[in-house]
């Protein structure tokens, strides 16, 4: 139906202040490809918990393919980052999140994606249901969590495109990657004996945890 490069997404949302909403901060389905969400301050999403759904978050995307959310600021909403299918050459860089129910929500995504360089402070920092994810960099102070064996078929693309998609289950098994990043209260007990491979370099578990790995 004419969902290409050239005709969609190549939005900017930049400097704004977003709060006390119901439903979401920034949320779009496929028309944020290749898109810049930067240097907004979002706040108090989905507090008072009116509306029910699946789309509450201060930013919520699907179809975010390319797309950049960077040097955000996010906190106490009910859902900082969800990024639900279609994630795909997207970076998620120079966040600060805090007292969200979680901070980082990555679902059904065949990948590749970037986080980098963020800081997530909330009790759950990353609730990952994709393949194809690095967390590179970040300041990890809450729970790691996901989930194996999620049969569903979602699209993926031609990097860097919309062509040609493909419907195909991710899994969720594993195609995971953490390189550097700092671990306060957390570790990746939740991704035990994925089917397939991750690494794990270079992170610092503090306060006594155990990194807690067993990858293939």
């Amino acid at each position: 139906r004419g969902w290409s490069r050239d005709n969609i997404g190549h939005h900017i949302v930049r400097g704004n202040e977003i709060s006390n909403c119901e439903q979401a901060g920034i949320v779009g389905s496929m028309g944020w490809a290749y898109s810049i969400v930067e240097n907004n301050h979002i706040h108090n999403i989905h507090e008072d918990r009116l509306f029910s759904g699946y789309e509450q978050a201060a930013i919520k995307f699907h179809g975010a393919i390319d797309a950049q959310i960077r040097n955000n600021y996010v906190h106490h909403s009910v859902l900082g980052i969800w990024l639900d299918w279609m994630t795909q050459g997207t970076r998620v860089s120079r966040n600060l999140l805090h007292n969200n129910d979680r901070d980082m929500y990555f679902e059904a995504n065949h990948g590749p994606f970037l986080v980098d360089n963020n800081i997530m402070l909330g009790k759950v920092s990353i609730d990952n249901w994709s393949q194809g994810a690095a967390f590179v960099h970040n300041l990890i102070a809450g729970k790691v969590q996901g989930r194996l064996n999620d049969k569903r078929e979602t699209p993926y693309f031609e990097a860097h495109n919309t062509l040609n998609m493909t419907l195909a289950t991710f899994s969720g098994e594993g195609d995971w990657q953490f390189w550097n990043n700092v671990f306060l209260n957390s570790d990746l007990s939740a991704y035990k004996s994925p089917n397939l491979k991750m690494i794990s370099k270079g992170n610092v578990f503090v306060k006594n945890i155990s990194p807690q790995l067993s990858f293939n």
